[in-house]
């Protein structure tokens, strides 16, 4: 019976060879990126630095997204175009922005925007924080109205909008050409996020 029972085992089974390294460096790549990624999706609106308004009803946008240039480029970007409002750029969706003090609403960078007319005004603030070795910048931006409304026909969006989108977006950049590779928005109930609406001319690549 013993006979009998090692002749059914056969032979041992063949070590398994190791993984080649190349497969070993392709898994640790696809784990660091589940990680990345997830650490974006975990990104809250809740949690985002806002201006907050005076008016209990009123109009507001926040928007989160990615861009592939440091951090350093989207507040030089941003900056230029508002400071270039008289010569080098022009607001697509008119009215005038100004630059808020430093720390006066909180986050990286802050401004204000008044339609041509006055009726409307708003408040934005920016947080910049660098992603991949600050070749990527994550943009977090909240606008709020600080007048009585409910739509805003995407005035909010575009306040936050045209300060740091790109060429391929139809924007005229004055010092970085910025690209846009994620973003995400959340609007108060009547509030849109249309970037068409942002100016009078056609864009174009949309």
């Amino acid at each position: 019976d013993a006979a009998q029972v090692l002749l059914n085992v056969g032979p041992p089974p063949h070590p398994q060879p190791p993984a080649p390294l190349w497969r070993v460096q392709l898994a640790m790549f696809g784990a660091l990126r589940c990680v990345v990624l997830v650490a974006l999706s975990g990104v809250s609106f809740a949690e985002m630095v806002c201006p907050g308004s005076e008016v209990f009803i009123h109009a507001g946008v926040r928007v989160i997204a990615t861009l592939a240039a440091s951090c350093d480029a989207v507040r030089a970007e941003a900056v230029a175009r508002v400071e270039g409002q008289a010569s080098t750029w022009r607001v697509p969706h008119g009215g005038e922005y100004l630059r808020a003090e430093l720390g006066e609403l909180g986050g990286d960078l802050s401004f204000s925007w008044c339609s041509g007319d006055g009726t409307f005004f708003d408040k934005m603030v920016f947080s910049l924080t660098p992603l991949e070795s600050n070749s990527t910048c994550q943009v977090e931006a909240c606008s709020e109205s600080q007048t009585a409304s409910l739509r805003d026909r995407s005035r909010n969006y575009c306040n936050l909008k045209m300060l740091y989108c790109g060429s391929e977006e139809g924007c005229l950049p004055v010092v970085h050409d910025l690209h846009t590779t994620a973003e995400r928005t959340k609007k108060s109930r009547l509030a849109e996020a249309n970037l068409r609406k942002c100016t009078a001319v056609p864009l174009k690549l949309i």
